[in-house]
């Protein structure tokens, strides 16, 4: 399962969407919990900070500016382990009480400020927030509460939270991951099956795991079509052979009785004719079921089984030879020009039937005169088999039409032919998985054929100006 497969997995987005929702809502709640408690700690400092300030300006207001300095100072004195810092000022900032840590700018209000340490050990500045208050006498008195704890564990909580979103993440985009994978594991199943009964091979299932789950009720599901596809197709087999016993067999007693009513002597002329032409046509009759029986055979993928390395050059060579007196005969040329040493996987069988149904199309559709070409190429590493003639050709519109049974292109259908020949030819291309096109050759037709991959030798193709000549190149 290669990374570029689980990162296009509609899955894996999903989990990834999802990942990204489910941090950002983490990181959410995390800043709305640092901001609330972030805003209650310094509340609380405030509070604390207001009732110092509240308790001194109580004793200001008893006792006067004598009694406001003297509090202040017994304040100082007493202090051990207190966070809190006080000073009084005269309405020129002159310490008139407490400690000498506020700033000199300082006004009525809140503020904050750094200030020395107060204990002797420690030499790092310390925070301070406080509020300051003008007294009637003009004087300034401050309160400040050292806020380097708060501020500290601000950072731990911030730094937790960072680390909860950035540990969210990661968990979503593994659970992501692993989502991917189960999902595309399971449908990789499912495909493999497809593959394999696309190949022919109709046996095969999809596999359970046991589970119980979605897919293994899926999977049941296609199973169970497939079983059925599998029942529908052995009894079309059965009716197929049912026919084939029950026609093949009676057309063939009735040619060999017609082939017997023309070795007597005694048959009158036109009654030789009439049979004669009862059994062409009982011939044509036989053809034709037995292309018909071929192209199911092959359309059901039971031939695979025949499959194996062929040396296309020289099948394509004695197609060739066997074809080129019959060329001749007809006025006809049969050229070739090919590569040697080309090797493929298939039916030597199927794909000699190929090749001699493009051969005689080619030759049964153009005149006398006309030129039939076979060539045999390497195109990037694979093999293409291209069968021209100079002949009228196809149109355009035409070229998917005439590759289905029984489709010919005059609509009379007055000439011989049954219209399956590139019919069969389609088929023993979709066995093998070779892609068939057919074009204009400007004038006449063009079909191509390239096959996979395959083992193709590095010698380059020789011209032959015939097909002695290029059967010759093949035996070299």
């Amino acid at each position: 399962m290669t990374r570029d497969r689980l990162l296009a997995t509609a899955t894996f987005r999903f989990g990834l969407a999802y990942a990204g929702l489910f941090t950002l809502s983490v990181a959410l709640v995390a800043a709305l919990a640092y901001a609330g408690m972030s805003r209650a700690l310094e509340l609380q400092v405030r509070g604390a900070v207001r009732a110092a300030l509240e308790e001194l300006r109580q004793r200001s207001d008893a006792g006067g500016e004598g009694s406001l300095r003297q509090a202040v100072a017994d304040l100082v004195a007493r202090r051990r382990s207190s966070p809190f810092v006080y000073a009084y000022l005269d309405p020129r900032h002159r310490l008139l009480a407490g400690d000498d840590v506020t700033p000199a700018d300082a006004g009525p209000g809140w503020l904050r400020f750094e200030a020395p340490a107060l204990a002797r050990d420690e030499r790092e500045p310390r925070s301070f927030l406080g509020r300051a208050v003008r007294l009637g006498d003009g004087g300034l008195l401050v309160v400040a509460r050292d806020v380097d704890e708060v501020d500290d564990f601000r950072e731990t909580l911030l730094a937790g939270a960072a680390w909860t979103v950035a540990a969210t993440l990661l968990l979503a985009v593994g659970v992501g991951v692993s989502m991917g994978r189960f999902v595309l594991g399971r449908i990789d199943a499912v495909t493999a099956t497809a593959a394999r009964i696309v190949a022919g091979d109709l046996g095969h299932r999809v596999p359970l795991s046991g589970s119980g789950d979605e897919f293994d009720r899926l999977a049941a599901q296609i199973n169970a079509m497939l079983d059925r596809i599998g029942g529908l197709m052995a009894g079309l087999r059965q009716v197929t052979d049912d026919v084939a016993h029950d026609l093949r067999t009676p057309l063939g007693r009735l040619r060999n009785r017609l082939e017997a009513m023309l070795r007597h002597d005694d048959v009158a002329e036109g009654l030789r004719e009439e049979t004669a032409q009862a059994l062409a046509e009982a011939d044509g009759m036989l053809d034709t079921f037995g292309a018909l029986l071929r192209i199911a055979q092959i359309e059901g993928g039971t031939s695979r089984a025949g499959f194996r390395e062929v040396d296309l050059s020289r099948l394509v060579g004695g197609v060739v030879e066997g074809y080129a007196a019959v060329a001749e005969d007809r006025g006809q040329t049969l050229a070739a020009t090919v590569a040697r040493d080309v090797r493929v996987r298939g039916d030597p069988e199927l794909l000699t039937q190929l090749l001699v149904n493009l051969v005689e199309n080619g030759l049964r559709h153009t005149p006398a005169g006309s030129t039939v070409t076979v060539t045999l190429a390497r195109r990037d590493g694979a093999a293409e088999v291209v069968v021209a003639d100079d002949g009228p050709g196809i149109p355009a519109g035409d070229r998917d039409r005439v590759l289905r049974r029984f489709a010919r292109l005059e609509a009379s259908r007055s000439t011989p032919g049954s219209g399956l020949g590139l019919s069969l030819v389609a088929a023993i291309a979709g066995l093998h998985g070779i892609a068939l096109r057919l074009g204009d050759n400007r004038p006449g037709l063009a079909v191509s054929l390239g096959f996979p991959a395959c083992d193709v030798r590095k010698d380059g193709p020789r011209e032959a100006s015939s097909p002695r000549q290029a059967l010759q190149n093949f035996n070299d």
